[in-house]
């Protein structure tokens, strides 16, 4: 398994205490993810006519210990050291105008497969890139707000793709 990260970035809404990608500053602050946007990240070439790259989660939030229940960190400014970020914003003092930084990792992760199998081990093989837009057959649970460019939070059900993120990151998964 092969998980691919990438970091979304958003400056807090002084009012709300929400992470909203649209204060972000041009010139001044990260474009809303780093290193791109997820929906330019495609899947590899295999370079093996035998065997395929494969998405066996949807983009899912990898939670660490210094993030809230959205799986964001906050801190009051982006070039603080690692140990500076915290979960709550509420915990920090901002120290210019523009306010709180908020950031938050996505991982999803593939795999290669024989050419013609639908899944690899006993995992779901996800072929599209929205978890929204795979067949209703599918559980890819659900998809936080975020991703659909709204600063509302929303809670994340259980799912394959964020057991999978667990494993990889060396968390155990809890739940069923």
């Amino acid at each position: 398994m092969y998980p691919i990260t990438l970091k979304e970035n958003a400056r807090v809404n002084p009012r709300t205490q929400i992470p909203d990608h649209r204060l972000l500053t041009p010139n001044i602050d990260p474009p809303r993810f780093t290193p791109q946007r997820k929906e330019d990240i495609h899947l590899p070439e295999s370079g093996d006519s035998a065997h395929a790259w494969v998405w066996i989660s949807p983009w899912t939030v990898a939670k660490q210990p210094t993030s809230d229940v959205e799986g964001w960190r906050f801190a009051q400014r982006w070039d603080v050291p690692e140990r500076e970020w915290v979960d709550n914003p509420a915990s920090i003092t901002p120290i210019s105008r523009a306010g709180l930084v908020a950031q938050r990792t996505w991982t999803r992760i593939m795999n290669k497969r024989p050419i013609g199998q639908s899944r690899v081990g006993s995992f779901y093989t996800a072929e599209h890139d929205d978890p929204r837009q795979a067949s209703s057959s599918t559980s890819a649970g659900n998809v936080s707000s975020a991703s659909a460019g709204t600063p509302q939070r929303s809670h994340r059900s259980s799912s394959m793709g964020s057991k999978l993120v667990g494993l990889v990151a060396g968390q155990p998964s809890k739940g069923k």
